[in-house]
């Protein structure tokens, strides 16, 4: 069952969320953009704050801690596949976007009332990287599906939901700026 079988599945309130009109992307699925880019960027400033000035880590250790931060956005083929061939009842995308975005709001929350240390910076970003690097696999391979059915409109498709990151990224970088803007982060 693929994603647009599966929102047919769900009860019409939510099966609006996820069935676009012809050439539009589902509401949902521009939600899902606009939060994946939204938990990227929101929280940069306070983890750039968190390695230099509560764990004091070197230059070395920032550039590592980034290493390994990015290495789950390389396994996107094993997702796919685990995507492709473990349905979960029946459903391809959405449970797993669902559950994908669970663990990395979880991680998030982990990091910010239970990190005290470099070590469990690593972990809680390690495994938050996992579960972002699997939703923008599921938002893409949703998208994907729907170029598919209207192939005359892939590119306004591809369009709108890169606007949706864009605007999770200006959204969150305009709230970061409210709450540090007058916090020189020293002193």
């Amino acid at each position: 069952v693929t994603s647009a079988d599966a929102a047919m599945g769900c009860p019409s309130a939510l099966r609006r969320l996820w069935s676009p009109g012809v050439g539009a992307v589902p509401p949902a699925l521009l939600l899902g953009y606009f939060l994946i880019s939204w938990f990227q960027s929101f929280p940069l400033i306070a983890y750039q704050s968190l390695l230099n000035d509560d764990l004091k880590l070197s230059l070395s250790s920032i550039s590592s801690y980034y290493a390994v931060s990015y290495l789950p956005f390389m396994w996107k083929p094993l997702f796919g596949w685990l995507s492709d061939n473990l349905p979960i009842r029946g459903f391809h995308r959405i449970p797993h976007m669902v559950f994908a975005g669970l663990g990395s709001v979880m991680c998030c929350l982990l990091t910010a009332f239970s990190v005290r240390s470099a070590a469990g910076l690593y972990a809680a970003s390690f495994c938050n990287s996992i579960f972002v690097a699997f939703n923008q696999l599921m938002v893409g391979a949703f998208l994907v599906e729907l170029a598919r059915a209207d192939s005359g409109s892939a590119a306004s498709l591809q369009g709108t939901a890169n606007a949706a990151l864009q605007l999770g990224t200006l959204v969150a970088q305009t709230m970061a700026l409210a709450m540090y803007g007058g916090n020189s982060g020293h002193g």
